[in-house]
């Protein structure tokens, strides 16, 4: 019975800690480096103990991003910490995902286009991410670890460090405001005008997200027009000189010009309008890399568009439905003039397109005659055999004989002529 109040086998005793950091983790953010080093505690705790001031270095409070300097001392309170946590349980597909989407490799760096609905790492409701599935994809690489991040709702290049020299390196070049060049691609409703190539707006992080406001960070991001979709939307491209939490997508916003799809920072009326045109994601897609190496060179790395954006920018453009494709309009055009025939008919309209009848011509002798006749239809008249008044056969516009004199230009002189316009 006594069993029941003693700690779990698989969580070593509370206790505090010290950690004195190493000159290879120099320059590595506090959060960053706690969340490797200690697997085991869920990163909501981490983030919860450091906004509490529960985590000292050197004695002293520290924010989440803080650079580490060889020598630190980091003094962490007591916590239960799994032994020999297991690794999470992930699905074969988001494996086999993140296996095919490598794009770059190389004995230090790692570069995968992430699919659009995957997060990088794991959080609140998600069991694991990229980085999780590279480390047990990679058993033989115990130092990956993430360089920067993508939102989950955001595709394309994500840089993945293989060794903690790499990982310093490129993490001074993110700290070095335009180092790495970074460049994205957006889908932004409405037009953006050709002369907004920038927003220097500073950002602060709020409990439900991030504005722009005075006591931010400062932040600027570069823009730049690839193509106009009718009137709707623009295709720029974003550029991030600083990296803050979603910088583009509150840079958009705050233009005027939200990002399509965004569920955060976007349009309602917009995203609605997308998703019955097939919208899958957010329009947001980290397109390019330029990244300076250690001696001297710079890596290039291009992910071209996601296919699933190509059809739904031809369908905004023609303001077409998910259900309309190109090779499908001229028949489904076609079956519409076909069905609309078969309307008119059944409603005795003339179907669309169709030649009118010319209406007879106008004289004076036939004017006068049907004025006696009581009849607007002289050529009815005449297929009956009637006769005037006089007693002569009608005569047409022409002043040909009735159709039943048998002269085959009278017969064709019946039909009714356009009237001539007075002057």
């Amino acid at each position: 019975m006594n069993n029941d109040h003693q700690p779990p086998r698989d969580h070593q005793p509370a206790l505090a800690r010290e950690i004195e950091v190493s000159g290879e983790h120099e320059g590595r953010r506090l959060d960053k480096y706690l969340r490797a080093e200690l697997k085991g505690v869920p990163a909501s705790l981490l983030f919860r103990l450091l906004r509490k001031g529960k985590v000292r270095v050197n004695d002293r409070r520290a924010q989440p991003n803080y650079r580490l300097e060889a020598g630190d001392v980091l003094r962490l309170p007591p916590m239960q910490v799994q032994a020999d946590l297991p690794p999470p349980t992930l699905s074969r597909s988001l494996l086999q995902r993140i296996d095919q989407s490598v794009v770059h490799e190389d004995e230090r760096l790692l570069i995968i286009n992430k699919p659009a609905d995957v997060a990088v790492h794991v959080g609140t409701g998600v069991s694991g991410g990229v980085i999780e599935a590279l480390r047990q994809l990679r058993p033989e690489l115990p130092d990956l670890e993430l360089v920067h991040r993508l939102d989950r709702d955001t595709s394309g290049l994500l840089i993945v460090a293989k060794t903690p020299s790499i990982l310093r390196h490129l993490q001074q070049l993110l700290r070095e405001e335009g180092s790495l060049d970074r460049r994205y691609l957006a889908l932004v409703h409405g037009s953006w005008p050709d002369r907004l190539r920038h927003v220097d707006a500073a950002l602060q992080r709020t409990d439900t997200g991030v504005r722009v406001g005075p006591d931010g960070q400062d932040s600027l991001t570069r823009f730049s027009v690839r193509r106009r979709i009718g009137e709707d939307a623009t295709l720029v491209q974003a550029q991030l000189v600083t990296g803050r939490k979603h910088q583009i997508r509150v840079h958009a916003q705050y233009s005027g010009h939200p990002i399509a799809g965004d569920p955060k920072y976007g349009d309602e009326r917009f995203n609605q309008q997308l998703q019955r045109l097939g919208a899958p994601q957010m329009f947001l897609h980290a397109s390019e890399l330029r990244i300076p190496l250690p001696e001297g060179d710079t890596l290039k790395v291009t992910a071209p568009m996601p296919p699933a954006w190509d059809r739904v920018l031809h369908r905004l453009k023609t303001g077409g439905s998910r259900d309309r494709n190109p090779d499908g309009d001229k028949s489904r055009g076609r079956n519409k003039n076909q069905n609309q025939s078969k309307d008119n008919q059944l409603n005795g309209r003339k179907p669309r397109g169709a030649r009118p009848a010319r209406p007879k011509a106008t004289t004076p002798g036939n004017a006068r005659r049907d004025r006696n006749s009581g009849s607007g239809d002289s050529s009815s008249r005449a297929s009956r055999g009637s006769t005037p008044h006089n007693g002569h056969p009608a005569r047409d516009a022409r002043g040909g004989n009735s159709p039943r004199g048998g002269d085959r230009r009278n017969v064709e002189s019946q039909r009714p002529r356009r009237p001539r316009r007075r002057r």
